[in-house]
């Protein structure tokens, strides 16, 4: 997968992988390819959503490692920072307010031209809220999900399916969605009721 295709996964649809994004400021020339990327996104009753995503890169200049780990040499203050500011203009395109409520993220090299990059934020705001029901709509928001990518969303077992769109290409129980090598889509648009 080229860069432009992990930008949609990455930056458009959220999944907070800051580091390739400030990585790319500097150097536009970066040269790697994504051979797997998962992420599962945890939703609550309130428009929270806790993001867990991991990403195993190639890297076609391996000569670019040492400058790529270094982005990740921060603090998880500074790196929440950055998030949030990424957020802010998506926020204002879906006119919701989105905050990052916390945000860790960390990169290890797996080889020599391969790195893994794992990351773990909790936002609120996420999901739109309008009275008990919840939806994880991003408008016309793209995912890329090629090869051994994969999305999974997970909602409250608490909680009523109203719709799931698109079609998920698995569902192992009736609050787990999984969308698997299926190209690219919109991101999932599932709507569900709070149960009181």
């Amino acid at each position: 997968m080229k860069f432009n295709r992990i930008l949609i996964i990455v930056i458009i649809a959220m999944v907070a992988f800051t580091a390739i994004n400030m990585f790319m400021t500097y150097n536009n020339q970066l040269k790697i390819e994504t051979i797997s990327y998962n992420s599962v996104y945890t939703y609550d009753n309130e428009g929270k959503v806790i993001m867990e995503s991991d990403m195993d890169i190639l890297f076609l200049k391996p000569a670019q490692m040492e400058d790529f780990l270094a982005q990740f040499d921060r603090s998880n203050q500074e790196k929440l920072t950055d998030f949030q500011k990424s957020l802010d203009s998506f926020a204002e395109k879906l006119e919701r307010t989105i905050v990052v409520e916390s945000f860790e993220s960390e990169a290890v090299v797996t080889g020599n031209d391969t790195m893994r990059v794992e990351e773990n934020s909790v936002v609120s705001g996420f999901a739109v809220v309008n009275g008990d029901e919840i939806n994880t709509s991003l408008s016309d928001t793209k995912l890329d999900l090629e090869g051994d990518s994969s999305l999974t969303i997970m909602i409250p077992d608490d909680a009523e399916v109203i719709s799931v769109s698109p079609e998920p290409t698995s569902r192992p129980n009736d609050y787990t969605f999984i969308w698997a090598g299926v190209g690219q889509i919109t991101f999932p648009e599932v709507k569900y009721i709070v149960k009181n």
